[in-house]
């Protein structure tokens, strides 16, 4: 994917590199599709973290991601990006085991781990959840278990569980709210509120307001 974005994101090409590593992922896995894709996403937030396959690869792709997004940050602004990291989301919610392997360290990097994380990090795990919440129609609710009472997607899961009780975890909250809301906010193309709530996480730009404003 690197390589492609270096030398100017044409959408054909995209779609047909992410449709062979779709297969790739299929045939690591050894996918049976044994989840069923109308039920909700159960996230095991508190299970101690594990060096299996699936957990290599969770790591390789969101890691892969941000540093995509940063290279392809250097050359255009995200409105003028494509929609390579829209593409690569949704093709994502065709495997729903890694899905949900991605979303429960993705949960845990943001509420539990947010200050180690890097500029660069931060930075692409908030337009990964942006692209997440812009394609909530088609993506599974997640269930936290006894830390949520209701099913929810996923961005509305991590806004209502990110930390602001110390200096340091209120920063991070700050400072990952900012970048997805920025984010969202150059990612829509339309000024009506409609579209930008599209784009735009409602709870992670509360976050905001409730911090820079109270």
């Amino acid at each position: 994917m690197t390589s492609l974005l270096s030398g100017g994101v044409k959408e054909g090409d995209v779609s047909a590199h992410l449709a062979l590593l779709s297969e790739t992922l299929k045939s690591l896995l050894g996918e049976t599709n044994e989840l069923p894709t109308e039920t909700a996403m159960k996230l095991d937030v508190d299970a101690p973290s594990s060096e299996t396959l699936l957990t290599k690869l969770t790591n390789i792709i969101l890691k892969s991601f941000c540093q995509n997004l940063m290279d392809a940050s250097r050359k255009n602004p995200p409105q003028s990006q494509g929609n390579w990291a829209s593409l690569f989301v949704k093709m994502l919610y065709g495997h729903r085991q890694l899905l949900q392997s991605l979303l429960t360290r993705l949960w845990n990097l943001l509420c539990h781990q947010g200050s180690s994380l890097s500029a660069g990090h931060v930075l692409g795990l908030s337009a990964f959840v942006v692209h997440l919440h812009e394609s909530q129609a088609v993506a599974p609710l997640v269930d936290l278990g006894s830390l949520s009472p209701r099913l929810c997607p996923f961005a509305e899961a991590v806004s209502g569980s990110l930390l602001c009780n110390t200096e340091e975890t209120m920063t991070f909250c700050l400072r990952f709210c900012i970048a997805a809301v920025s984010y969202g906010l150059c990612r829509c193309a339309s000024s009506s509120v409609e579209d930008i709530q599209a784009y735009v996480p409602k709870g992670l730009f509360r976050k905001v307001q409730n911090l820079t404003f109270d």
